[in-house]
């Protein structure tokens, strides 16, 4: 509530007011006293006070604040005049611009489907300047004809609300570029330096262009592509996965360190990871000490196509694979979901001491061999 006692104190016992010549600033004189009594009164009590002396701009909260702590320092008055009301200059004829609202601790320039992401304010002409009375200057000619600038061009998924507001229908990486908005489907990741990459939900596909390494945790709803070495793990990729570097997370014997794929997947190698792969995989040199657990099948016939001291679980798969061996003295070992599946896989070269599952039989390789040999066929 308003102070009733404010109107009855004159300004010059609270702090002397000096008006520009152009009627566009008012301030305080340098080393003018400010009575401490102005610590009584509220924001709005001073508010309504400069709107009496005639004074139609509203002051700003920081310079209220800022007069009350002067008003009880030991020297009460600013050593340079200080301004307290400014005016509204003349505003150029603009095109549209956009203020950007990105979501917290996520990157800035990506975007969820179904939440606001900017506000958008419309072109416009010429605006004049107003006075701290509220009095526009009026325009010239040449300002009353000059048109508003450009537009923004806006894709067909994002929707404007009444009050500007910026929604998309999907996820992505936002630009705008020549006055053009655009929306990548793919989010582009060129370095993972800053924090608000630690954890994040991405709506949309995304690659990644330098090493995927660090503390992450990443949900992603269509597919990965990392160019470069991969050894985060705590990632899941809802659809499919490209790694055309080497993976290595050095966290096999963590269960909670699994990296989940639920599309399919191509890599370049494989070391010392675990990977949960909900379609087919697919290693084009080699895998080393790691734990996989691929749904579909499971194909390492590049070059050298070698599987090493590995844990495969294939639940409705096969395998192909040039060698299927040991590393270190630890033997692979290999999962068939049923006979048929493990006979229809092919090994070229199956290793001595390899641990083979069909079903709920189990056996050990005793001699390098071709697979599957007639032996191994079961009813």
């Amino acid at each position: 509530m308003t102070n009733p006692n404010l109107a009855q104190i004159d300004h010059l016992s609270l702090f002397k007011l000096i008006v520009s010549k152009d009627g566009m600033t008012v301030h305080i004189p340098a080393k003018t006293k400010i009575s401490k009594r102005l610590y009584e009164f509220t924001y709005e009590d001073i508010c309504s006070y400069l709107n009496q002396l005639g004074y139609k701009i509203k002051i700003k909260e920081n310079i209220y604040q800022e007069l009350k702590k002067i008003s009880i320092s030991k020297e009460p008055y600013f050593l340079e005049d200080f301004v307290i009301l400014k005016g509204r200059p003349f505003m150029d004829a603009r095109g549209d611009i956009l203020k950007w609202t990105p979501q917290k601790n996520s990157p800035p320039d990506l975007i969820q489907p179904g939440i606001p992401f900017a506000k958008i304010f419309k072109s416009r002409g010429c605006l004049p300047a107003v006075t701290v009375f509220g009095v526009e200057i009026p325009l010239t000619n040449e300002q009353l004809e000059k048109q508003p600038g450009d537009s923004i061009d806006l894709p067909e998924e994002v929707t404007v609300n009444s009050e500007n507001i910026l929604v998309s229908k999907v996820g992505g990486q936002v630009s705008l570029k020549t006055n053009k908005l655009m929306i990548n489907l793919c989010y582009v990741i060129e370095k993972l330096n800053e924090d608000y990459f630690k954890k994040v939900h991405f709506p949309c596909s995304v690659e990644v262009k330098c090493d995927l390494s660090g503390e992450i945790n990443w949900v992603i709803d269509n597919d990965l592509t990392v160019q470069e070495f991969w050894s985060a793990s705590n990632i899941i990729v809802k659809g499919n996965v490209k790694a055309n570097g080497g993976i290595q997370t050095n966290l096999t014997a963590d269960e909670n360190s699994t990296i989940q794929v639920l599309g399919n997947m191509e890599a370049n190698y494989i070391q010392s990871s675990r990977f949960f792969v909900g379609g087919s995989l697919k290693i084009l040199k080699a895998v080393t000490n790691s734990n996989l657990v691929v749904v579909k099948d499971l194909d390492c016939t590049g070059d050298p196509g070698r599987i090493s001291a590995c844990e495969i679980e294939l639940k409705e798969g096969i395998l192909k694979a040039k060698i299927v061996g040991s590393e270190k003295e630890k033997p692979s070992a290999i999962s068939f979901a049923s006979a048929d599946f493990a006979n229809n896989s092919s090994i070229t070269s199956l290793g001595e001491g390899t641990r083979i599952k069909i079903g709920r039989s189990r056996f050990i390789v005793q001699t390098t061999q071709f697979w599957p040999q007639p032996q191994a066929k079961t009813k």
